[in-house]
């Protein structure tokens, strides 16, 4: 064995033990072999710290980082058809309970049951069951909306998703490319945040810092305009793609001088250089391959208007594509709700109205109807920022 125990190893001596223990009874020598060499590298692996695992679908997330050696692992489609999307383990874990573990999933594998997936399951230095939202903060206020909602799940932390794009739009902005498993990965996790506990949650989050606040930003795009694309009826392959494509729809921001992001006003010129990064994003995206075009149409257009006013100006007249349309209102939806060095966050309610003064102008007529529409209808299920943050 290595000295060094990586994730993916973890997971694939975990399978290798979980496969053994199906044939045999858990006492038989195989399975006691098994499982001492599975908790041992466990033990390796949590020297340093705890570590979570997500199942995403074809994705699996260790901490804050895709495990691009395990992508379409068929073991991660079996753990989220038995209950378990999320595994936590910390460096309390003691074989005991490690072998506990092993039988319960041992249990939902040859039972085909997700167990009680309700209440998540626990034994010394492990926490595993399905994918919840955890909002951070200490505001009470905050506090009473977890407690009503009922989230009872393993604490999913959208941070990580965070972690995950600023990554994505670093490396984007220094080496020039995107990488498609990191997409799909946060893509499949947002839908999960969306749909958890069978209601539509948007936890619209607030992270300090520039490099978070643009991803947040693409994260609270991303999940607006899924649930806009749900809302229109699309099918559930187009929902991904426009998630995808929101996701990015301002990767080329990395390509531009930092210093100019943050500034309360900008000059002529420096305005000029923001608006350059529609097609700076489009052509980061338009190099690497064709799984990315409708990223990169959605990064060029998503500034465009309907009466020509937006950016950047074309030589002849074009209509936007559809994904587009979706990406401009929830776009410019966010951006006014989160707060900016030059003004505080506008209300939901003052960001929503000014989406209906743009009916026609500024947006697609009927994606800023169909959006308003159901923001309302979503009204009581956004989990927003404290009201100091925001401007009447």
């Amino acid at each position: 064995m290595s000295t060094v125990t990586t994730p993916a190893q973890f997971l694939q001596s975990l399978a290798q033990a979980l496969s053994t223990m199906t044939l045999y009874t858990s006492r038989h020598p195989a399975c006691v072999s098994v499982a001492d060499a599975s908790f041992a590298r466990l033990k390796e692996l949590v020297k340093s710290g705890e570590y979570r695992f997500s199942f995403l679908g074809e994705a699996v997330v260790a901490n804050d980082k895709a495990l691009h050696e395990l992508h379409s692992w068929p073991w991660s489609a079996r753990f989220v058809d038995i209950g378990v999307q999320r595994m936590e383990f910390d460096g309390l874990v003691t074989r005991g309970a490690f072998g506990e573990f092993l039988d319960d999933i041992v249990n939902r594998l040859l039972s085909g049951r997700p167990g009680n997936a309700d209440v998540p399951s626990e034994r010394r230095g492990i926490r595993w069951g399905l994918l919840g939202v955890e909002v951070t903060g200490d505001d009470l206020e905050e506090v009473a909306e977890r407690e009503r909602v009922g989230r009872e799940y393993v604490a999913y932390r959208l941070s990580e998703e965070s972690d995950i794009v600023r990554q994505i739009y670093q490396r984007a902005g220094t080496q020039g490319g995107v990488a498609l498993d990191e997409v799909e990965t946060v893509v499949a996790s947002l839908s999960v945040a969306m749909h958890a506990e069978g209601q539509l949650l948007l936890p619209m989050l607030e992270f300090p810092g520039q490099d978070a606040a643009n991803a947040l930003h693409a994260i609270n795009v991303s999940l607006l305009a899924m649930t806009l694309g749900e809302s229109l009826g699309m099918a559930s392959h187009d929902v991904h793609a426009v998630g995808s494509a929101a996701l990015l729809h301002d990767v080329g921001i990395s390509g531009l001088p930092q210093d100019l992001l943050g500034k309360p006003a900008l000059s002529p010129e420096e305005r000029l250089v923001i608006e350059a990064h529609p097609e700076i994003g489009a052509r980061m995206l338009f190099a690497r391959s064709a799984v990315f075009d409708l990223a990169a149409i959605v990064c060029f257009e998503h500034h465009m208007r309907p009466d020509g006013a937006g950016f950047p100006r074309t030589r002849f007249p074009r209509e936007m594509h559809y994904a587009s349309k979706i990406v401009a209102v929830c776009d410019v939806y966010d951006a006014l709700r989160t707060p900016r060095a030059y003004r505080p966050a506008w209300t939901p309610q003052r960001a929503l109205e000014f989406v209906e003064e743009g009916t026609g102008t500024m947006f697609d007529a009927g994606i800023a109807r169909a959006f308003a529409a159901m923001m309302r209808r979503l009204e009581g299920q956004l989990l927003l920022p404290p009201v100091s943050s925001i401007a009447g």
